[in-house]
């Protein structure tokens, strides 16, 4: 029952959608068909597509780097790739922008040495692709780690006792196994990229997130958004089918007393190329927001010159940050209670609710902001009018559109442990519930904590919902640092991005703490 009814929570949006949409009638195939759309079908599935795979190859070796080699620094570089989950995407893409403006400091770097000329500019959908891989990347990284830590490392060290070399008894003996992880991590990096309105509004990309928020925008046309977002959400349960697929083809259950921890392979000459590796992501996905958010600080509080607006003080962000502290902690109190069914049922019960469950979820996570919103904004009226634009909606909505990325760890976790253990349990006279409150409850207890810590910093930074349903007098960092920077300026949102990053950057240690924290 308790699975059922989020399942109902997650259709909402899809039900308001289809209401929607139902009002084009015969000039739907009109619209879908017509050259504009196509091409903004295209230009979704290449951003869709080329997110996933720049996170996958991004992703993966950095997992098996900070995880089964000799890598130099191996600790310190594991907390530092994970680290840019903790950048919103539209701030990086805010940072892109200013980087690699004619007057940026990129350009003004490489100008002495004649290599201005090369860079690219940050707008389009190369852009786009390159902002939301650094972005998504962590959630395969996070993903493949969990997973290498329960595979058997024999089969990589056979390979290489035969003469495979580190990389290629990687590929060989342990990247099939690491397939169901790394399927998840790509899965939730592609319906973010899908949904994504904020950075590639910035980018300037024409996917179908940015349209349906213009369409909405500029003319209020909730009808044409819809049918916008409904071609979303069949691409977001066609991407759900193809995991799904992959998962269980390749799905590999390692039992607890299997494990052991390898030996770490020595890297040699390509020693090197990986510390380059991990220097280069983590320059560009986290040292360059970062020193860009400190430029417009020292900017701000320097007195720039330009007429540019020195922001409100210190306490002018403590209201914001403590509104967002408050309400994605909630949210996340929330989507834990309503995830921990759906994990269950996922792991140990798969059939048509399981698959209902994933489906639903998956659709909700990928259905952009702007129509989660405004399918909240329809069914508060129709339901509950009173709390209409009210901080238990505001929560209720952000929970729901956010089940996929927190059930994955806890479905994680669930998995690992075996019914032995708590039929163990019951054979010593417990109950059902007593086995699982005593046995089964503390194994799976890092991955319920991560995923709502995930769950936690994903709401932190969440933009369109909180646009549109913040309740009126509230304003949280994301949406203060949204219009500071969008009408006056990026050193007037310099307080509210240091904020929104201070505060991502510790639930990103947090969340680092625990060890399963993956979205696997």
């Amino acid at each position: 029952m308790p699975v059922a009814v989020v399942c109902v929570l997650a259709l909402i949006p899809i039900a308001y959608l289809l209401i929607r949409a139902s009002g084009v009638g015969d000039d739907a195939l009109r619209l879908l068909f017509r050259p504009r759309s196509v091409q903004l079908l295209l230009t979704s599935v290449v951003v869709c597509l080329g997110t996933a795979t720049g996170a996958i190859a991004l992703g993966v070796p950095l997992a098996w780097l900070t995880l089964r080699t000799d890598l130099p620094g191996r600790r310190a570089w594991t907390a530092l790739v994970v680290a840019p989950l903790a950048v919103p995407s539209y701030l990086l893409a805010y940072a892109f922008v200013a980087a690699l403006a004619p007057d940026g400091p990129a350009r003004d770097l490489l100008g002495p040495v004649g290599l201005a000329g090369w860079l690219p500019g940050p707008h389009g959908v190369a852009g786009a692709i390159v902002v939301l891989t650094l972005s998504t990347y962590p959630l395969v990284l996070l993903a493949t780690r969990a997973a290498l830590t329960r595979v058997d490392p024999s089969t990589a060290e056979v390979a290489r006792s035969l003469g495979d070399g580190p990389i290629r008894a990687f590929r060989n003996g342990t990247l099939p196994m690491l397939l169901p992880a790394v399927a998840a991590g790509a899965l939730l990096a592609a319906l973010y990229a899908l949904s994504d309105f904020g950075s590639v509004a910035i980018l300037r990309a024409d996917t179908f997130a940015r349209a349906i928020a213009s369409q909405y925008n500029a003319s209020l046309d909730r009808t044409t958004a819809a049918l916008f977002s409904l071609v979303l959400m069949l691409l977001a349960f066609g991407l759900v089918l193809l995991e799904w697929r992959i998962r269980r083809r390749h799905a590999i259950r390692v039992p607890a007393s299997g494990r052991r921890t390898p030996r770490p392979v020595v890297l040699g000459r390509w020693r090197w190329p990986a510390l380059a590796l991990c220097a280069s992501v983590v320059l560009l996905a986290l040292v360059v927001p970062a020193l860009t958010v400190l430029a417009w600080l020292v900017r701000a509080w320097a007195g720039a010159p330009g007429g540019a607006s020195i922001p409100a003080p210190v306490a002018d962000v403590l209201g914001p940050a403590s509104a967002s502290i408050m309400i994605a902690g909630s949210a996340a109190v929330v989507g834990t209670l309503l995830v921990v069914p759906i994990a269950i049922v996922q792991a140990r019960f798969p059939g048509r609710l399981a698959a209902a469950s994933r489906l639903a979820t998956s659709a909700a996570f990928a259905i952009p902001g702007i129509s989660f919103a405004l399918a909240a904004v329809f069914a508060s009226l129709a339901l509950v009018p009173g709390l209409y634009r009210t901080v238990p909606v505001l929560v209720l909505v952000l929970a729901v559109r956010h089940l996929a990325l927190g059930a994955a760890p806890v479905t994680g976790s669930v998995m690992l442990v075996g019914r032995g253990v708590t039929d163990a349990a019951r054979s010593l006279g417990d109950g059902p519930s007593r086995a699982a409150w005593r046995v089964g409850l503390p194994l799976v207890r890092p991955g319920i904590i991560a995923g709502a810590v995930l769950l936690f910093l994903t709401i932190l930074k969440e933009l369109p919902v909180s646009l549109f349903l913040v309740p009126p007098g509230t304003r949280t960092l994301a949406t203060r640092l949204w219009t500071e920077a969008t009408e006056g300026g990026y050193v007037a949102a310099a307080a509210p991005a240091a904020a929104l990053l201070l505060i991502s950057l510790l639930s990103v240690g947090w969340l680092l703490r625990s060890p399963t924290a993956s979205p696997a």
